[in-house]
């Protein structure tokens, strides 16, 4: 590769990993739907302020909506005006355009920037009505009921409490962690390339170092939630460490065992047995254990996430180095059968299944990589391809899982 071309290919992953550093997206965190039905719309008059006070729960608001609806056709062009205050301090003002009011859901107001809001406390959202649309605009409520908190919500008319608060939605402002994964694995790379060195001159300490790298992005969503799962990462570290080491024995070629070492320390085994405090053992299937993304219930103890790719890997390697690997391909048996038979005493022995095809997965790339031409630059373009697809793709579920344990 000459240096004009990998200068190029560094800038370029420099850019575009940076670039995914500042990636946000607006998520809703409030949905309150409405109860169905006309005795469930409030009139709403000229004259009279309408406040729904919540408590807020992040640090930003970038959306809010409520399902207005129009009383009348052929109404005239004005506009509901909306004052979100905090601490009884006005920090927005916004209007709805009567023409964004479909009566089919949520109108809402985008907020550009996101406004900064303080954690846990109220905010409040008044609503105005020009007095060309007094008595023609509604706006639909939601009947309390035992699925949200009532002390979180109220509205008032004036200074009036009503019984029933007002449906709407709430946005706030998030880094999604998958595009800062891949930013953060494209300037690593950059600064790899731009190292000038294979993996086998690099220093000893850049082993651990990656690892801990890669034990911190798997975590990054905890993260962001503002959770630190120190044992996790403490765990992932190490035997992302060892299980590389391990299969290096084996295999002469880093990309292989890197594979292998990263289906085994990211599956959600450990998400699942260093986080959650209950894990309640249940009967699943290979397929729900395995490949389900869905893997953050309490009942799912024996969830070992390590996604389709690595599969096919595993029965490659089944079909070319069974042999090799009999002791391995035996015990990760045994602890499936073990876990899928009805009454099992134990799921948790399913990760001795994942370690095997993990090992498995490795060697199976490996005997693939022989056979295309191991130092073919396309084969190893590919190889890495398949590699950072099957880490991204469990980093994701990851992602769902953390968060919804955390939260």
């Amino acid at each position: 590769m000459s240096k004009k071309i990998r200068y190029i290919i560094i800038t370029t992953l420099l850019v575009v990993g940076v670039a995914l550093l500042f990636t946000t997206t607006d998520k809703k965190y409030i949905h309150l739907t409405s109860t169905e039905g006309s005795p469930h719309t409030l009139q709403l008059e000229t004259g009279k302020t309408y406040t729904q006070s919540f408590i807020n729960e992040r640090l930003t608001i970038s959306r809010i909506g409520f399902d207005f609806v129009t009383l009348k056709r052929n109404l005239p062009n004005d506009a509901i005006s909306l004052t979100i205050l905090q601490n009884n301090k006005e920090i927005h003002k916004a209007e709805i355009p009567i023409i964004f009011i479909t009566n089919d859901g949520a109108s809402d107001i985008h907020l550009r920037p996101a406004l900064a809001v303080e954690q846990g406390q109220k905010v409040d959202i008044q609503i105005t009505v020009p007095k060309s649309l007094s008595k023609n605009i509604g706006i639909q409520l939601r009947e309390p009921d035992d699925t949200f908190d009532t002390n979180k919500v109220q509205l008032y008319i004036d200074d009036e409490q009503q019984e029933a608060p007002a449906a709407y939605l709430v946005y706030h402002l998030e880094r999604p962690p998958l595009p800062l994964q891949v930013g953060l694995l494209l300037i690593l790379g950059a600064i790899y390339m731009a190292s000038g060195k294979s993996w086998g001159k690099q220093p000893k300490i850049t082993q651990p170092l990656c690892a801990l790298f890669f034990a911190l992005l798997f975590s990054l969503p905890a993260m962001l939630n503002g959770s630190f799962p120190a044992l996790l990462i403490i765990i992932q570290t190490a035997i992302l460490l060892i299980t590389y080491r391990y299969l290096r024995k084996s295999i002469n070629n880093p990309l292989p065992a890197m594979f292998g070492a990263s289906i085994f320390a990211f599956t959600s085994w450990f998400i699942m047995h260093s986080i959650s405090p209950i894990l309640t053992p249940e009967t699943l299937n290979l397929k729900d254990i395995f490949l389900d993304p869905n893997q953050a219930i309490p009942s799912h103890a024996a969830g070992s996430y390590v996604g389709i790719i690595a599969i096919l890997f595993a029965i490659l390697g089944i079909a070319s180095s069974w042999k090799k690997n009999k002791v391995v391909l035996a015990l990760g048996i045994s602890a499936a059968i073990l876990t899928i038979l009805p009454y099992a005493i134990t799921t948790h022995l399913i990760i001795l299944t994942t370690f095997s095809i993990a090992v498995l997965a490795a060697n199976g790339m490996h005997k693939l990589m022989i056979y295309l031409g191991e130092t073919d630059k396309l084969v190893i373009t590919i190889t890495i391809t398949l590699m950072i697809l099957s880490m991204l793709d469990m980093f994701n579920i990851a992602a769902n899982t953390l968060i919804q344990i955390i939260t």
